[in-house]
Protein backbone atom coordinates (compact mmCIF):
# COMPACT_ATOMS: atom_id res chain seq x y z
CA UNK A 1 0.00 0.00 0.00
CA UNK A 2 1.39 3.33 -1.08
CA UNK A 3 0.90 6.98 0.98
CA UNK A 4 0.45 9.88 -1.12
CA UNK A 5 1.04 13.10 1.10
CA UNK A 6 -1.56 16.23 -0.10
CA UNK A 7 -1.76 19.54 1.29
CA UNK A 8 -3.67 20.31 4.37
CA UNK A 9 -6.52 18.46 6.15
CA UNK A 10 -9.21 20.36 4.76
CA UNK A 11 -8.22 19.91 1.22
CA UNK A 12 -7.79 16.53 1.72
CA UNK A 13 -11.49 16.23 3.38
CA UNK A 14 -12.84 18.09 -0.10
CA UNK A 15 -11.20 15.75 -1.96
CA UNK A 16 -12.57 12.22 -0.48
CA UNK A 17 -16.10 14.09 -0.45
CA UNK A 18 -15.55 15.05 -4.11
CA UNK A 19 -14.53 11.21 -4.89
CA UNK A 20 -17.63 10.18 -2.85
CA UNK A 21 -20.00 12.64 -5.35
CA UNK A 22 -18.96 11.10 -7.96
CA UNK A 23 -18.89 7.68 -7.29
CA UNK A 24 -22.55 8.36 -5.88
CA UNK A 25 -23.40 8.58 -9.59
CA UNK A 26 -22.75 5.03 -10.14
CA UNK A 27 -22.89 3.69 -6.50
CA UNK A 28 -25.62 3.44 -3.73
CA UNK A 29 -25.16 4.76 -0.59
CA UNK A 30 -21.38 6.99 0.11
CA UNK A 31 -21.20 7.11 3.81
CA UNK A 32 -18.39 9.05 4.79
CA UNK A 33 -17.75 9.29 8.69
CA UNK A 34 -14.56 10.15 11.16
CA UNK A 35 -13.14 7.72 13.27
CA UNK A 36 -10.78 9.10 15.83
CA UNK A 37 -9.59 12.04 13.50
CA UNK A 38 -9.65 10.14 10.14
CA UNK A 39 -12.05 10.65 7.64
CA UNK A 40 -13.06 7.32 5.81
CA UNK A 41 -15.30 6.20 3.22
CA UNK A 42 -17.52 2.89 2.77
CA UNK A 43 -19.89 2.20 0.42
CA UNK A 44 -22.09 -0.21 0.01
CA UNK A 45 -21.52 -1.91 -3.60
CA UNK A 46 -25.07 -2.14 -5.06
CA UNK A 47 -24.79 -0.30 -8.78
CA UNK A 48 -26.65 2.41 -11.05
CA UNK A 49 -28.22 5.10 -9.35
CA UNK A 50 -31.86 5.41 -9.75
CA UNK A 51 -31.40 8.73 -11.23
CA UNK A 52 -29.66 7.77 -14.59
CA UNK A 53 -31.29 3.92 -14.62
CA UNK A 54 -32.49 1.19 -12.11
CA UNK A 55 -30.13 0.26 -9.68
CA UNK A 56 -28.85 -3.68 -9.93
CA UNK A 57 -27.36 -6.21 -7.11
CA UNK A 58 -27.54 -9.21 -6.55
CA UNK A 59 -29.70 -11.86 -4.48
CA UNK A 60 -30.09 -15.74 -3.99
CA UNK A 61 -32.92 -18.07 -2.65
CA UNK A 62 -33.72 -19.22 0.73
CA UNK A 63 -36.69 -20.81 0.79
CA UNK A 64 -38.60 -23.24 -1.55
CA UNK A 65 -41.82 -21.10 -1.34
CA UNK A 66 -40.16 -18.27 -3.55
CA UNK A 67 -38.10 -16.00 -1.29
CA UNK A 68 -35.07 -14.68 -2.14
CA UNK A 69 -32.51 -12.56 0.10
CA UNK A 70 -30.67 -9.57 -0.91
CA UNK A 71 -29.86 -5.82 0.87
CA UNK A 72 -32.25 -3.17 1.65
CA UNK A 73 -30.06 -0.24 -0.07
CA UNK A 74 -30.73 -2.96 -3.50
CA UNK A 75 -34.13 -2.39 -3.06
CA UNK A 76 -34.61 0.87 -1.50
CA UNK A 77 -37.33 2.70 -2.89
CA UNK A 78 -38.55 -0.04 -4.59
CA UNK A 79 -42.09 -2.32 -3.60
CA UNK A 80 -41.26 -4.55 -6.71
CA UNK A 81 -37.98 -5.66 -8.70
CA UNK A 82 -37.45 -7.76 -11.55
CA UNK A 83 -35.17 -11.12 -10.92
CA UNK A 84 -33.17 -12.95 -13.29
CA UNK A 85 -30.96 -16.24 -12.99
CA UNK A 86 -27.91 -16.34 -15.32
CA UNK A 87 -29.88 -16.64 -18.52
CA UNK A 88 -32.90 -17.34 -17.35
CA UNK A 89 -35.95 -15.35 -17.84
CA UNK A 90 -37.07 -12.20 -15.66
CA UNK A 91 -39.69 -12.53 -12.79
CA UNK A 92 -41.08 -9.88 -10.82
CA UNK A 93 -40.70 -10.04 -7.51
CA UNK A 94 -42.27 -8.40 -4.13
CA UNK A 95 -40.60 -7.05 -1.69
CA UNK A 96 -42.03 -8.86 1.34
CA UNK A 97 -39.97 -7.60 4.62
CA UNK A 98 -37.04 -5.32 5.28
CA UNK A 99 -34.80 -4.99 8.05
CA UNK A 100 -33.28 -1.54 7.50
CA UNK A 101 -30.76 -1.83 10.58
CA UNK A 102 -28.66 -5.01 9.23
CA UNK A 103 -29.37 -4.02 5.72
CA UNK A 104 -31.48 -6.83 4.85
CA UNK A 105 -34.88 -7.32 2.55
CA UNK A 106 -36.94 -10.33 1.50
CA UNK A 107 -38.18 -10.92 -1.96
CA UNK A 108 -41.15 -12.90 -2.85
CA UNK A 109 -41.97 -14.57 -6.38
CA UNK A 110 -44.80 -15.93 -7.49
CA UNK A 111 -43.59 -19.23 -8.62
CA UNK A 112 -41.57 -21.83 -6.31
CA UNK A 113 -37.87 -23.06 -6.33
CA UNK A 114 -36.22 -25.85 -7.43
CA UNK A 115 -33.00 -25.36 -5.34
CA UNK A 116 -32.03 -23.06 -2.51
CA UNK A 117 -28.82 -21.46 -0.88
CA UNK A 118 -28.05 -23.93 2.50
CA UNK A 119 -26.59 -22.12 5.59
CA UNK A 120 -23.80 -23.18 7.39
CA UNK A 121 -24.38 -24.43 11.00
CA UNK A 122 -21.35 -22.97 12.88
CA UNK A 123 -19.70 -19.50 12.79
CA UNK A 124 -17.11 -19.22 10.09
CA UNK A 125 -13.19 -18.45 11.59
CA UNK A 126 -10.64 -15.84 10.08
CA UNK A 127 -8.48 -17.16 7.77
CA UNK A 128 -11.03 -19.77 6.12
CA UNK A 129 -11.38 -19.26 2.43
CA UNK A 130 -14.57 -17.71 0.81
CA UNK A 131 -16.10 -16.95 -2.23
CA UNK A 132 -17.83 -14.16 -3.24
CA UNK A 133 -20.83 -14.77 -5.88
CA UNK A 134 -23.04 -12.15 -7.69
CA UNK A 135 -23.63 -9.93 -10.84
CA UNK A 136 -20.96 -6.78 -10.41
CA UNK A 137 -21.00 -4.07 -12.98
CA UNK A 138 -23.38 -6.15 -15.20
CA UNK A 139 -23.92 -3.69 -18.04
CA UNK A 140 -20.30 -3.89 -18.61
CA UNK A 141 -18.79 -7.34 -17.44
CA UNK A 142 -20.40 -11.05 -18.62
CA UNK A 143 -24.29 -11.59 -17.47
CA UNK A 144 -22.90 -14.67 -16.32
CA UNK A 145 -22.72 -15.53 -12.52
CA UNK A 146 -19.24 -13.49 -11.55
CA UNK A 147 -17.04 -15.19 -8.91
CA UNK A 148 -14.35 -13.91 -6.63
CA UNK A 149 -11.81 -16.01 -3.53
CA UNK A 150 -10.99 -14.79 -1.09
CA UNK A 151 -10.35 -15.12 3.05
CA UNK A 152 -11.96 -14.24 5.82
CA UNK A 153 -9.89 -11.26 7.05
CA UNK A 154 -11.33 -10.95 10.70
CA UNK A 155 -14.96 -12.05 12.02
CA UNK A 156 -15.91 -8.23 12.70
CA UNK A 157 -16.79 -5.27 10.27
CA UNK A 158 -15.89 -1.44 10.16
CA UNK A 159 -15.59 -0.45 13.86
CA UNK A 160 -15.97 -3.60 15.32
CA UNK A 161 -18.95 -4.42 14.25
CA UNK A 162 -20.44 -7.85 15.15
CA UNK A 163 -22.91 -8.45 12.88
CA UNK A 164 -20.25 -8.11 9.60
CA UNK A 165 -17.53 -10.19 8.47
CA UNK A 166 -14.35 -8.67 6.96
CA UNK A 167 -13.35 -10.18 3.38
CA UNK A 168 -10.72 -9.87 1.21
CA UNK A 169 -12.62 -11.08 -1.44
CA UNK A 170 -13.30 -8.58 -4.50
CA UNK A 171 -16.42 -6.84 -4.63
CA UNK A 172 -17.92 -4.41 -7.21
CA UNK A 173 -21.24 -2.27 -7.26
CA UNK A 174 -23.70 -4.87 -8.48
CA UNK A 175 -22.49 -7.59 -5.69
CA UNK A 176 -24.55 -6.47 -2.85
CA UNK A 177 -27.09 -9.02 -1.68
CA UNK A 178 -24.75 -11.86 -3.22
CA UNK A 179 -24.05 -15.02 -1.17
CA UNK A 180 -20.81 -15.56 0.55
CA UNK A 181 -19.76 -18.90 0.89
CA UNK A 182 -17.34 -21.19 2.01
CA UNK A 183 -15.18 -23.57 0.85
CA UNK A 184 -18.02 -26.46 1.09
CA UNK A 185 -20.57 -24.14 -0.34
CA UNK A 186 -22.51 -22.89 2.63
CA UNK A 187 -23.75 -19.76 3.11
CA UNK A 188 -21.65 -17.60 6.20
CA UNK A 189 -22.67 -14.12 4.82
CA UNK A 190 -24.40 -11.76 2.38
CA UNK A 191 -22.31 -8.82 0.71
CA UNK A 192 -22.86 -5.55 1.72
CA UNK A 193 -20.33 -2.95 1.32
CA UNK A 194 -16.59 -2.00 0.68
CA UNK A 195 -13.74 0.28 2.46
CA UNK A 196 -13.04 3.43 0.14
CA UNK A 197 -10.52 6.03 0.27
CA UNK A 198 -9.29 6.47 3.96
CA UNK A 199 -7.85 9.78 5.13
CA UNK A 200 -5.04 9.75 8.04
CA UNK A 201 -3.86 13.15 9.34
CA UNK A 202 -2.26 14.25 5.82
CA UNK A 203 -1.84 10.80 4.21
CA UNK A 204 -4.66 9.53 1.67
CA UNK A 205 -4.85 5.65 1.28
CA UNK A 206 -6.89 3.41 -1.29
CA UNK A 207 -7.62 -0.07 0.70
CA UNK A 208 -7.87 -3.14 -1.24
CA UNK A 209 -9.47 -5.89 -0.21
CA UNK A 210 -10.74 -5.00 2.32
CA UNK A 211 -14.56 -5.64 2.09
CA UNK A 212 -17.58 -6.66 4.57
CA UNK A 213 -20.60 -9.24 4.18
CA UNK A 214 -23.40 -9.76 6.69
CA UNK A 215 -23.26 -12.32 9.17
CA UNK A 216 -25.08 -15.46 7.83
CA UNK A 217 -26.40 -16.27 11.62
CA UNK A 218 -28.12 -12.31 11.07
CA UNK A 219 -29.70 -13.43 8.27
CA UNK A 220 -31.25 -16.32 10.06
CA UNK A 221 -32.52 -14.42 12.56
CA UNK A 222 -34.39 -11.64 9.84
CA UNK A 223 -35.83 -14.82 8.24
CA UNK A 224 -37.15 -16.52 11.39
CA UNK A 225 -38.99 -12.70 12.17
CA UNK A 226 -40.86 -14.08 8.56
CA UNK A 227 -42.01 -17.77 9.81
CA UNK A 228 -38.94 -19.08 7.02
CA UNK A 229 -36.61 -21.59 8.29
CA UNK A 230 -33.58 -21.77 6.28
CA UNK A 231 -31.75 -24.73 4.86
CA UNK A 232 -28.77 -25.73 6.90
CA UNK A 233 -25.90 -28.09 5.50
CA UNK A 234 -23.99 -31.03 7.58
CA UNK A 235 -21.81 -29.95 10.32
CA UNK A 236 -18.86 -31.62 8.79
CA UNK A 237 -18.98 -30.64 5.67
CA UNK A 238 -16.18 -31.53 3.03
CA UNK A 239 -14.77 -29.43 0.71
CA UNK A 240 -15.60 -28.75 -3.14
CA UNK A 241 -13.91 -26.85 -5.85
CA UNK A 242 -14.43 -23.78 -6.44
CA UNK A 243 -15.92 -24.31 -10.03
CA UNK A 244 -18.43 -26.67 -8.58
CA UNK A 245 -19.92 -24.41 -6.12
CA UNK A 246 -19.75 -21.63 -8.65
CA UNK A 247 -22.34 -24.73 -10.52
CA UNK A 248 -24.25 -25.33 -7.71
CA UNK A 249 -25.24 -21.68 -7.13
CA UNK A 250 -26.01 -20.49 -10.35
CA UNK A 251 -29.59 -22.37 -10.24
CA UNK A 252 -29.91 -19.83 -7.10
CA UNK A 253 -28.37 -16.31 -7.39
CA UNK A 254 -29.72 -13.90 -9.24
CA UNK A 255 -29.41 -10.25 -10.52
CA UNK A 256 -31.70 -7.87 -9.11
CA UNK A 257 -33.11 -4.51 -10.59
CA UNK A 258 -34.96 -2.00 -8.89
CA UNK A 259 -36.31 1.16 -10.98
CA UNK A 260 -37.35 2.81 -8.08
CA UNK A 261 -37.99 6.10 -10.59
CA UNK A 262 -40.27 4.42 -12.45
CA UNK A 263 -41.82 2.99 -9.64
CA UNK A 264 -42.13 6.88 -8.29
CA UNK A 265 -43.94 8.16 -11.41
CA UNK A 266 -46.11 5.17 -11.79
CA UNK A 267 -47.43 5.83 -8.01
CA UNK A 268 -47.67 9.45 -8.77
CA UNK A 269 -51.28 10.57 -11.05
CA UNK A 270 -49.30 13.57 -12.02
CA UNK A 271 -46.61 12.15 -13.63
CA UNK A 272 -45.46 11.73 -17.31
CA UNK A 273 -43.27 9.89 -19.38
Amino acid sequence: MTTRKIGSGSILLALILALAQAASAQTPPVVTRVVDGNTIIVSAVGSVDGKTGPKTGSAFAVHSSGKLLTNNHVVEGCSEVTVSSAGGDPLTGRIQARDVRNDLALIALNSPLSSIASFRRTPIRSGEDVIALGFPLNWVLATDLNASKGIVSATAGLLNDATQLQISAGIHPGNSGGPLLDSAGLVVGIVASALGPVAVADAFYIPQDINFAIKAEIAEVFLGSQSLDSQVGPIASASVSAADIVERARRYTFLVECDAGRQRKVASPLARE
